[in-house]
């Protein structure tokens, strides 16, 4: 593989990670302008053979990515930008930098779950000793003298049942529904990085 491929397709991963990272989304002229650009230098490079070896590997890049694509695991700018890739680098090394984009993005996925889950457990931590807290209140107040809890009204202890509302609070999921929101990355952020260890093996 000649150097200039590789140069062309770190300038078009290197644009598409900025507009990933400040926006999630890939513009349709970055692809739509790197693909012909990649068929016309293999042509200029090795004429007709260079076409067949750009349009190969378009498919290698597009195809895969478009199945993913139908099974919502992936946005359609990754998809047109690894066909884009393919048109440079061709099928033998589209399909490397796959392979290696799919599989820091594994990592990094796992990283993140794997924070999400320390992040869990110190809230439940945290609500876990709200929750002592409360309960060594409540153990003082019962030994007070009759008159003084008789005297105390539930309602000034803005809680329901009596109960004081920092107890309920505390009772409360404590990832307040974290569970069920997506959580989306870009995944420039693993497909650069594959792309230099493309550059470098």
């Amino acid at each position: 593989m000649e150097a200039w491929n590789l140069w062309g397709c770190f300038l078009l991963v290197g644009i598409a990670f900025g507009t990933d990272i400040r926006s999630m989304r890939i513009p349709n002229w970055l692809p739509l302008t790197f693909a012909p650009a990649g068929f016309l230098l293999h042509a200029l490079d090795s004429g007709m053979e260079g076409l067949l070896h750009a349009a190969v590997g378009m498919a290698a890049g597009f195809l895969p990515l478009l199945a993913l694509y139908a099974c919502g695991g992936i946005g359609a700018g990754d998809v047109k930008l690894f066909g884009a890739a393919g048109a440079w680098l061709g099928w033998l090394a589209v399909t490397e930098l796959m392979l290696y984009s799919f599989l820091y993005g594994g990592l990094g996925g796992a990283a993140f779950l794997i924070a999400r889950r320390i992040s869990r457990i110190r809230k439940a931590a945290a609500g876990t000793q709200a929750l002592s807290g409360e309960a060594a209140v409540l153990a003082w107040t019962a030994g007070q003298s009759p008159h003084s809890r008789s005297s105390q009204k539930p309602e000034d202890n803005n809680g329901k049942d009596g109960l004081p509302s920092p107890v309920l609070a505390a009772a409360e999921p404590a990832d307040g529904g974290e569970a069920t929101s997506p959580v989306r990355f870009p995944f420039m952020l693993a497909v650069l990085p594959g792309l230099m260890t493309l550059w470098l093996s």
